[in-house]
């Protein structure tokens, strides 16, 4: 599944970000979930598996 965006859904509140995490996080076994968007949560970061940051001179990936 792919939430394209979903960052700024949560960071205009748009979303309840406590009922996003939690949807998240008892997500069914097996599914993946890709999220989308700039500056994530730090809530979001921390129960995720993969962190990708864009720069516009370098890009990194951080274990979770």
């Amino acid at each position: 599944m792919i939430l394209d965006e979903l960052t700024y859904m949560l960071t205009y509140g748009y979303l309840d970000k406590e009922e996003v995490l939690a949807a998240l996080e008892n997500r069914p076994e097996g599914q993946h979930v890709i999220v989308t968007g700039r500056n994530a949560a730090k809530e979001l970061i921390e129960i995720a598996d993969t962190v990708t940051e864009l720069g516009d001179n370098n890009t990194r990936s951080i274990r979770a």
